[in-house]
């Protein structure tokens, strides 16, 4: 028997959220004002989920079960790409520190600093990972890579 694909899931985040979500959407015009990646299948209690966050300050993994707060989350699936070629930034760079302006749209690279989109991007091997907003991430995937 043939083993499942593991699927890539981009999940990005439109519900009301902290004051730093309101912030991004409001300045980026976005509905969306942070992104996470789910990989592989959906366990009993969820995704794992790779992302650059605000509420710890890194980027890590952890358990993510979206179907608690579904309606706060729309999902892409991304068909063309892998769990090794997603995961391995994530690996590489976990501990590594969250940075709110990039999400806010600021572009610029400083050591090891990650918006949530940035690290997205990054982790997918997009060109000028650092100049993604979560609202801009959404557009350029469903308009070049999402089901």
């Amino acid at each position: 028997m043939l083993a499942k694909p593991i699927m890539v899931r981009v999940a990005f985040y439109r519900g009301k959220g902290t004051l730093a979500d309101r912030l991004v959407r409001l300045l980026t015009r976005s509905r969306y004002s942070r992104v996470e990646l789910l990989v592989g299948h959906r366990l009993a209690t969820g995704w794992h989920s790779y992302a650059a966050r605000a509420d710890d300050g890194l980027v890590s993994r952890r358990l993510f079960d979206i179907e608690a707060v579904s309606e706060d989350w729309d999902l892409l699936e991304l068909p063309g790409f892998t769990k090794t070629g997603t995961t391995r930034w994530f690996k590489a760079n976990g501990g590594s520190r969250f940075s709110l302006l990039q999400d806010l749209g600021l572009r610029f690279r400083v050591g090891r600093l990650f918006g949530s989109a940035a690290a997205v991007a990054h982790a997918l091997d997009l060109q000028e990972y650092d100049h993604f907003t979560p609202g801009g991430l959404y557009r350029e995937l469903v308009e070049h890579w999402a089901l």
